[in-house]
């Protein structure tokens, strides 16, 4: 899991927020999509949505379990931490040492 430490403290419903867990390994295809859907839906479009700033926030906020209205009240330097913290999760994932098997035989 991740943790991002804020150089900022925010205040959720009256509790002082001094770090940001970001268990991004728990998310599923479900909240992908989901945030997918979200994304697309406010007018990003593109190749992969899903890697603007707004659709980095919005898997940032699933995983951390926020809304991202709440996250968007991050100082710029904190919130650029999550949403990068999230895309290297992103670009890690995506890395050739996994297997794909290409085996057709029936």
């Amino acid at each position: 899991m991740t943790v991002v430490k804020l150089r900022n403290a925010i205040e959720i419903d009256g509790k002082e927020i001094k770090e940001i867990n970001l268990p991004l390994e728990n998310l599923t295809g479900k909240d992908v999509l989901d945030a997918d859907r979200e994304v697309r839906s406010k007018g990003f479009g593109g190749i992969d949505p899903l890697y603007t700033q707004e659709g980095l926030s919005i898997l940032a906020a699933k995983a951390a379990k926020m809304i991202p209205d709440d996250l968007e009240r991050l100082s710029m330097f904190d919130f650029m931490e999550v949403t990068g913290q999230v895309a290297l999760f992103l670009v890690r994932s995506e890395s050739p040492s996994q297997e794909i098997s290409t085996n057709t035989e029936n």
